[in-house]
C-alpha cells in the first residue's frame, strides 16, 4: 500500500511540473500567428504524457500488489500443505508437549521440523523449541545421574550395615545394636526407594518408556537343582543351593511353629524377601527369589524342643532354576 501511494504521489508531482512549466511559457509565444497551434500541440503533449505515466503507474502499482497478494496466499497455502502432511506428526509432538514427558523425543522432533519447513518464521521458531527442549533433556539427564549416584552410594551403606546386622544378630541377639541396625537399614531401604523413583519419573521426562513384554518360562522349563535338609537352632541360619538363607528367629512349642526369616543371598547380596514367617511342623510353602531365578519348595521336617532354649528345627528345601 505504501508503494501503491508513492506512485500516485509521483504522478501528481509529475503533473504539476509538466502544468507549471506550461502556465510559466513566454509571452511573445502567443502574439505570433501560430501561437494558437503551438498550444494545442503543447496541450496534446500534456495530455498524452499525462495519460501515459498515469497508465504507467498503474500498472507498477499493480503488479507490485498482485505479487505481494500472490507471495502472501503462496505462504499460506505451503503451510496449509506442511500442516497436513506434517498433521500426525505434529499431534504426536503435542501429545507429548500436554504431557511434559519425553524432551528427548520432543527435541529431536522439532529439530526435524525445524529442517523441513520452508517458512522463516516457522523454521526459527522450531530451530528455538529445539534448543530449549534440548537444554531442559540436559538438566534432566543431570539430576538423574545425581540421583542415580545418590542410590548406588546408600546401597554400598546398606550392604555393610546388613552384614554387620546378621553378623551381631548371630553372636548376639540380645545386643541393643540389633534393633538400632534394624532402624538404619529401614532408613536407608526408605532412601534408597525415594530416590529410585525419582530417577523412574525423571526417566519418563526424558524418554518415552518402551513397553516390553514379560515372557514367563512354562512350568516344565524348571529344572531341580538339588534337593537338601538341614537342621538350625534359634538365632542361627542355614543356607541352600548357596542362595537361599533360613534364619530362625524362634520356636512355639504350642503351636508346633518356627518363627524364620529368608533371606537371598546368592553373591552376597543380603536381600531380606521375607522378614517374619511362621511354619508350622510338616507344613510345606513355596516362594521364589527376588530376582524369580529360583523356586524353593520348603518342609519343616521336624521340631525338637529341648531344655535350656536348645531347640532344632529340620528344613528340607528343593531348589528349581527357570
Amino acid at each position: 500500500m505504501q508503494i501503491f501511494l508513492s506512485i500516485i504521489w509521483f504522478n501528481m508531482e509529475i503533473n504539476n511540473k509538466i502544468e507549471s512549466g506550461l502556465s510559466h511559457q513566454v509571452p511573445g509565444a502567443k502574439e505570433g500567428g501560430g501561437g494558437d497551434s503551438g498550444d494545442k500541440n503543447s496541450k496534446s503533449w500534456h495530455d498524452f504524457l499525462k495519460w501515459f505515466l498515469g497508465t504507467f503507474c498503474i500498472g507498477v502499482a499493480t503488479i507490485i500488489s498482485t505479487y505481494i497478494v500472490k507471495r502472501y496466499e503462496l505462504r499460506e497455502q505451503t503451510r496449509a500443505h506442511e500442516s497436513s502432511y506434517l498433521k500426525a506428526y505434529l499431534d504426536d509432538y503435542m501429545t507429548l508437549v500436554k504431557q511434559d514427558t519425553a524432551y528427548r523425543q520432543q527435541y529431536e522432533m522439532a529439530k526435524f521440523l525445524s529442517f523441513v519447513v520452508t517458512d522463516d518464521d516457522l523454521k526459527k521458531g522450531w530451530t528455538d523449541l529445539s534448543l530449549y527442549c534440548e537444554s531442559k533433556m540436559l538438566r534432566l539427564q543431570h539430576t538423574k545421574d545425581s540421583l542415580q549416584m545418590l542410590r548406588d552410594s546408600l546401597l554400598g551403606i546398606k550392604e555393610e550395615k546388613v552384614k554387620e546386622y546378621y553378623g551381631l544378630r548371630n553372636k548376639q541377639a540380645d545386643s541393643k545394636e540389633v534393633p538400632k541396625l534394624r532402624e538404619k537399614i529401614d532408613a536407608l531401604t526408605y532412601q534408597i526407594d525415594k530416590n529410585s523413583k525419582k530417577a523412574e519419573l525423571i526417566s519418563a521426562k526424558i524418554d518415552v518408556p518402551v513397553a516390553v513384554t514379560e515372557v514367563k518360562p512354562a512350568a516344565q522349563a524348571e529344572i531341580l537343582v538339588n534337593e537338601e535338609t538341614h537342621y538350625c537352632t534359634r538365632n542361627r541360619y542355614v543356607e541352600f543351593n548357596g542362595s537361599l538363607r533360613i534364619f530362625v528367629n524362634g520356636f512355639n512349642k504350642d503351636s508346633q511353629s518356627v518363627n524364620v526369616s529368608l533371606l537371598d543371598v546368592e553373591n552376597e547380596k543380603f536381600d531380606e524377601f521375607e522378614p517374619e514367617r511362621v511354619l508350622h511342623l510338616k507344613e510345606q510353602i513355596t516362594v521364589s527369589s527376588p530376582d524369580g531365578k529360583y523356586r524353593y519348595i520348603i518342609t519343616v521336617q521336624s521340631l525338637e524342643f529341648k531344655n535350656l532354649g536348645r531347640d532344632n528345627v529340620y528344613f528340607r528345601v528343593k531348589t528349581f532354576k527357570k
